[in-house]
């Protein structure tokens, strides 16, 4: 009876103020809805559940089961709901999230088909530096493939230890051999992921991992992964926060 008396105030507000807060809540949700899908495997919103909602109000855009699904959503692209003690509990740390990010890293941008000497050779992810994630990543893509093929993570402790991998996340501990790393990466089909060092579009990385204020967010240098032969997902480009201007990058 708690829940149904505050959604009842909340849904009875103007309708201007519901139905702004309705567009806002859709655009986010069927915006990232595929992010949903692929890091967690939960299908998209049901629509039958959404009309037998409508029919009970004519502001309230979800079902039950279709707003457990935006609020796993918008909590895996690091935004904090807050809105009650139990969604905190819940909310993902900030390296499972960054995690789940470099997993659909993998499933929206293209690797020429030279970076894999067989049609069925794994998917390789390397950590460069300290490892933030722990198991996290481990988990995030246990069982999981990129088309046919396996995914594999490897370590690297510094620079002079990289071998060929097609995602590499760059510590932040490297970040005094930023250059050095980038420079022994040229002509290579890596997508290298920058995690809080300053400047990583700038300096010629391709994906800076960046928290605006608690939440995770990214930047593509697209001209970068493009001249690597990349070709990165118009709807991953859609949720970055803005690609680096290729003229300001080596």
């Amino acid at each position: 009876m708690a829940m149904e008396s505050q959604s009842w105030r909340v849904w009875n507000r103007p309708p201007s103020v519901n139905q702004d807060r309705c567009v806002m809540r859709l655009k986010a949700c069927f915006e990232n809805a595929f992010w949903v899908e692929q890091a967690t495997g939960l299908p998209p919103f049901s629509a039958e559940g959404c009309r037998r909602k409508r029919a009970r109000s004519p502001f309230h855009p979800f079902s039950k089961h279709a707003l457990t699904h935006f609020l796993v959503g918008l909590t895996l692209l690091g935004v904090t709901l807050g809105q009650s003690r139990a969604a905190e509990q819940a909310q993902p740390t900030e390296y499972q999230i960054k995690a789940a990010f470099l997993f659909n890293f993998a499933k929206f941008v293209e690797w020429p088909a030279t970076a894999f000497p067989t049609e069925t050779s794994p998917f390789c992810i390397g950590i460069l530096g300290d490892d933030p994630f722990r198991k996290d990543l481990e988990l995030t893509i246990s069982g999981k493939k990129i088309g046919n093929r396996s995914l594999v993570i490897k370590r690297f402790p510094n620079a002079r230890k990289i071998e060929f991998c097609h995602i590499l996340f760059i510590s932040p501990s490297e970040n005094r051999e930023l250059r050095q790393i980038l420079d022994s990466l040229k002509g290579l089909a890596t997508l290298t992921v920058g995690d809080k060092i300053e400047q990583f579009c700038e300096q010629g990385g391709m994906i800076d991992l960046i928290m605006a204020g608690n939440k995770v967010r990214f930047r593509i240098n697209q001209h970068i992964a493009e001249k690597a032969g990349l070709k990165v997902s118009s709807r991953l480009l859609k949720l970055g926060i803005g690609s680096e201007d290729p003229r300001s990058s080596n």
